[in-house]
């Protein structure tokens, strides 16, 4: 007896069937070419426009951009290094039953040893540290001191601005 739909089939189609519900919409708005369109230049544009419109869509003057936003960051990150550091730290306990301990009996050795319940239902904890660097050998050559040098010590880069 031959089956309506065999399961390879069956699962195939149901594949195709669940991409184009889920796709289709996707495919269409990718093709609409609103959101990736290139910029374009009026046909009466000025030199100093056609400049600035050259200047804004060329790949390596867009990524030099790109790079020196990059390297202030990392200026940032490695300054901080320099701040004062605080961490805090707490903790709670609550023992529902308390520890027992097994102790020798102080006030008569002849009986043995006894059990003693030590310890608090409820304890907690709080703490709180600072620290402040003074001096890094690893920071101080070449480090987050360099970028605070006069810019006439710093080495001449070579960006463009607006």
């Amino acid at each position: 007896m031959k089956h309506f739909f065999a399961p390879q089939q069956f699962l195939s189609r149901v594949f195709l069937v669940s991409l184009a519900l889920v796709g289709g919409p996707w495919l269409g708005w990718a093709q609409s070419g609103k959101a990736g369109a290139p910029p374009t230049l009026s046909a009466n544009a000025t030199l100093q426009e056609c400049v600035q419109f050259a200047l804004r869509n060329q790949p390596l003057v867009r990524q030099s951009f790109i790079d020196e936003a990059i390297g202030e960051r990392q200026t940032r990150l490695g300054l901080s290094d320099w701040l004062p550091q605080v961490q805090g730290v707490g903790s709670y306990t609550r023992n529902l039953i308390l520890p027992t301990t097994v102790l020798p009996n102080f006030q008569d050795p002849t009986a043995g040893q006894q059990l003693v319940r030590i310890g608090l239902n409820n304890t907690s904890t709080i703490g709180l540290q600072g620290t402040q660097l003074l001096y890094s050998n690893r920071r101080a050559i070449g480090g987050p001191l360099y970028a605070l040098r006069a810019p006439e010590q710093q080495p001449e880069h070579h960006c463009l601005q607006d």
